[in-house]
């Protein structure tokens, strides 16, 4: 907003954001109640000069009228605030050229909005800093082209910077009170007073009552009916935002008007008042007379026909919040917030619905509101921070990704759960500002990564539904990608099944162009219950993310798991890589290995971590990776195979599985059941071998048996793979007795059959070198 400000005002017309501000009552609607019913006009308009200066909260309000045929302007009205010196004697001879500034300016009716003096320049600069006036607004009428009246609101204690809602009032507080002022015939502004009534009393568009006149109504109503219980309903329609960008303003006011006929049904019952609140909120306050459900099914029954008539083929709803009237002195403003708060809470439901107020609610919307002051404040004061949860391969237990995660380390609060608050941010489009400082601390971790010489691991982020229909999406992530030099292909881009599927007209371009750009796309949440079979053909993902409640209970659902059978069998004759996020044990890693799901991610792996973290993680990972292929084909030994080999399963037991050894512990003792060649070979000759049958525990270090021990009751009761590193006697050296030489392995051992005397066991051994 510039310092000087020429507000325009030709058509007559009041902005939303006036008509349906906070107040019980706007500022012309009361000056209006004064202004028409008063005898004593100048008592009137002190009245409403009086009002205007509490509302503004201004020092001064005042009108100055053109006097002696145009030469002079004298000062007919004035109201000072408490302390302020009235001046207006003193302003009644005022040479007109000190206002020419007024004849510049072109539009009929118009606002000059000063937010600091010092900007100004000339004569009338000098007169007002005589006058102590620090900022200003001042309107004016024309008549026959040449202003006549001034009527002006000032501030002597500090510029300020004036809101849009400030100056549109003064547009049409000029109008109203030029038409009382003024002794001057003028048809033209009688008419605008008739006009200007009428739209404070209307809605233009759908001709329902407005906040106003509904308010008047309803106080009305309930004031006059004390023994009569009231409910309040108020409703919104969900994404009408996108409705006037997808379908434009037309289609936007057609269905305002369908609601508002549906919403007008209800004038034909008694005691009931309603009305067009602004935008798409709608609001009606009638008589209980059956029950408060049965207001709310016949609204919402209305309503919900306007919507299917509107347009069948858009998945629109509306949220609908009722509060019962249960004191009937309870101001509407408090009535009407509480209804809203119960709308918010079904905002983004699927379908129409309804909710009835309660008061938990609104300390829900108390720790909301918490939530979202803090954000901003938040990110500047990096209370925010980026973690980083591992993806893993399957099958060889490597780390080939992770997935950012954002935390938020509150200063009061402690850390809070982004189950809490990313709800919050996405409901009014502050996630767009979490997503972004994500995307920038990956491409920034990244960018070190490769310049401390670290092979990167591509790192996924997520894409939010209100982030793919930002138009400077594409532009911002060019921007990443050269300001921090790397790779497209580093960053895996997240997008929700839900987004993919019913925003696909809207969004299918921006994916695609973020393919092109060589971004790996990742559809989240898969299965969560919008897909279909045919939009595999038309995929434009380059992996699936299976949701997170396909594991829960898996084992004991059967068709759980041929859904997720089937879908991971699809996916792969697409040649679409299936992520699993939620690993929690190690049996539903295994039954997701065996059906081919190809990346694990969750607790069973690692929890998130910090980025620092991260890379000692994957480290660690890297140094156990001879462990873990052990560990893996450990898993592959079957009972069966043990006692009753075949040729096949010979073979893989003698060359695939490496130095392995099947062995019972019995009353202690270790009782080799099979070994392989290998085990021959790495471990000890075979004759050695025959000698420690019954019992190879004398092979091990002496310091090492109890460990050896341990780890096999850890097997047993885990029921699963327990890898440790072992000293075992090196029988191929010349050995004395008394100080034998022992090589290094690395073992794995599992428990594949649990009995009431003997435990059965698989182990490998690989030789550190």
């Amino acid at each position: 907003m510039t310092q000087l400000q020429r507000i325009d005002s030709k058509k007559l017309e009041i902005s939303n954001k006036f008509l349906n501000n906070s107040n019980d009552e706007n500022v012309l609607l009361k000056a209006l109640g004064v202004l028409q019913g008063a005898k004593d006009i100048a008592s009137a308009i002190n009245e409403v000069l009086e009002m205007i200066g509490e509302d503004f909260d201004v020092t001064k309000v005042f009108i100055y009228e053109l006097v002696e045929e145009g030469k002079y302007y004298a000062n007919t009205y004035e109201w000072c605030a408490e302390g302020i010196e009235p001046i207006k004697h003193l302003m009644q001879r005022i040479p007109a050229e000190k206002y020419k500034y007024m004849e510049s300016y072109s539009g009929k009716n118009g606002v000059y909005a000063c937010n600091d003096i010092s900007q100004l320049e000339g004569s009338y600069r000098d007169l007002l800093e005589s006058q102590g006036i620090q900022s200003f607004l001042h309107g004016f009428i024309k008549i026959n082209d040449i202003p006549q009246i001034l009527i002006g609101v000032e501030d002597s204690r500090t510029p300020r910077v004036w809101s849009e809602t400030e100056i549109t009032s003064m547009v049409y507080l000029s109008n109203l009170l030029g038409m009382f002022s003024t002794q001057v015939e003028n048809i033209d502004l009688m008419k605008k007073f008739v006009y200007l009534k009428d739209i404070v009393e209307v809605d233009k568009l759908t001709r329902l009552p407005t906040k106003e006149k509904f308010y008047e109504d309803t106080l009305e109503m309930i004031k006059s009916n004390p023994t009569k219980q009231f409910v309040f309903v108020l409703l919104n329609i969900n994404k009408f935002q996108m409705i006037n960008s997808f379908f434009g303003m037309e289609e936007g006011d057609r269905l305002l008007k369908l609601i508002g006929n549906q919403v007008s049904a209800f004038a034909d019952q008694p005691f009931t008042t309603y009305a067009r609140m602004g935008a798409d909120i709608f609001c009606v306050c009638q008589e209980i007379v059956d029950s408060v459900e049965m207001v709310a099914k016949q609204i919402t029954e209305k309503i919900n026909s306007s919507i299917i008539r509107y347009r069948c083929d858009y998945n629109l709803s509306a949220s609908i919040g009722i509060f019962v009237i249960k004191n009937n002195n309870m101001p509407l403003e408090m009535i009407y917030s509480k209804a809203f708060i119960a709308a918010k809470t079904i905002k983004h439901l699927k379908t129409t619905d309804y909710s009835i107020y309660e008061d938990h609610m609104e300390e829900d919307e108390i720790h909301e509101q918490t939530i979202i002051n803090d954000m901003i404040p938040g990110l500047i004061e990096h209370q925010f921070v980026v973690y980083l949860q591992p993806k893993v391969d399957l099958q060889s237990g490597e780390v080939i990704g992770a997935e950012a995660l954002i935390r938020w380390n509150h200063p009061t609060m402690g850390f809070i759960s982004p189950g809490d608050f990313v709800p919050i941010f996405e409901k009014n489009g502050l996630i767009t500002k979490i997503d972004y400082f994500v995307w920038d601390t990956v491409c920034q971790f990244l960018q070190e990564s490769i310049a401390n010489g670290i092979v990167p691991i591509p790192i996924s982020v997520n894409i939010s539904r209100v982030d793919l229909f930002n138009i400077n999406l594409i532009s911002c992530f060019e921007e990443f990608l050269k300001k921090y030099n790397i790779p497209a292909k580093l960053l895996h881009l997240e997008i929700t099944e839900s987004a993919c599927i019913t925003d696909y007209d809207e969004i299918g371009e921006v994916i695609n162009r973020l393919r092109d750009m060589g971004f790996h796309i990742e559809m989240d949440d898969f299965g969560s219950g919008y897909s279909s079979l045919n939009m595999f053909s038309e995929m434009i993902v380059d992996t699936l993310k299976l949701d997170m409640i396909f594991l829960k209970d898996l084992h004991e659902n059967s068709d759980k798991y041929d859904i997720l059978t089937f879908i991971v069998s699809l996916a792969k004759h697409f040649n679409l890589p299936v992520v699993a996020e939620g690993i929690e044990t190690l049996e539903q890693c295994e039954l997701l290995k065996g059906i081919g799901c190809d990346i694990g991610q969750g607790y069973y792996f690692a929890r998130p971590m910090p980025m620092e973290q991260f890379l000692d993680y994957v480290k660690e990972r890297e140094n156990r990776k001879e462990e873990r292929l052990l560990e893996s084909k450990q898993q592959t030994i079957e009972l069966y195979d043990i006692f009753y080999p075949n040729g096949q399963s010979n073979n893989f037991f003698q060359k695939a599985l490496g130095a392995t050894i099947i062995f019972k512990l019995s009353d202690g003792c270790i009782n080799i059941i099979r070994c392989n060649k290998e085990f021959h070979e790495i471990v000890c000759a075979e004759a050695v071998l025959h000698t420690y049958k019954e019992n190879i525990m004398p092979i091990f270090h002496d310091d090492d048996i109890n460990l050896l021990r341990s780890k096999i009751e850890e097997a047993k009761e885990a029921r699963g793979t327990i890898a440790f590193q072992v000293r075992i006697r090196n029988f191929d050296a010349v050995n004395d007795l008394a100080a034998p030489q022992y090589n290094y392995f690395n073992i794995a051992i599992k428990s594949i059959n649990h009995g009431k005397k003997t435990d059965i066991f698989t182990s490998g051994f690989v030789k550190i070198k």
